[in-house]
């Protein structure tokens, strides 16, 4: 049977992930074109000779999506939980039945 820090650790890491996906969405989906990213150089039959990445803007879209998603952290503050009683206790009639904590801490 899983501990209460596991079981709170799996949605911290829940929502470090929803997090996540939701700034990559924000921040680069829709708004980074390949070719912005990426330069290729063809040969006269059109086959690609090498590839070149912009790193400058590789590093611009890294510090936009991680400025996001620090604010987006900030924000947070405390995330309450709430810890299935079943799994708690390892009874399956509590199972669905939640427990609910005062919240993680979220660092400033």
């Amino acid at each position: 049977m899983p501990t209460l820090v596991e079981l709170g650790q799996v949605q911290v890491n829940v929502v470090a992930n929803e997090l996540i996906t939701r700034t990559i969405t924000a921040e680069v989906v829709g708004t980074v074109r390949y070719r912005d990213l990426i330069h290729f150089e063809t040969d006269p039959q059109g086959d690609i000779m090498y590839l070149q990445a912009n790193t400058v803007q590789v590093s611009r879209i890294e510090m936009a999506a991680l400025s996001f998603l620090q604010e987006s952290i900030r924000q947070l503050q405390a995330y309450p939980l709430a810890i299935p009683l079943g799994q708690l206790t390892g009874s399956r009639p509590a199972w669905g039945r939640a427990f609910p904590s005062a919240g993680i801490p979220m660092p400033r």
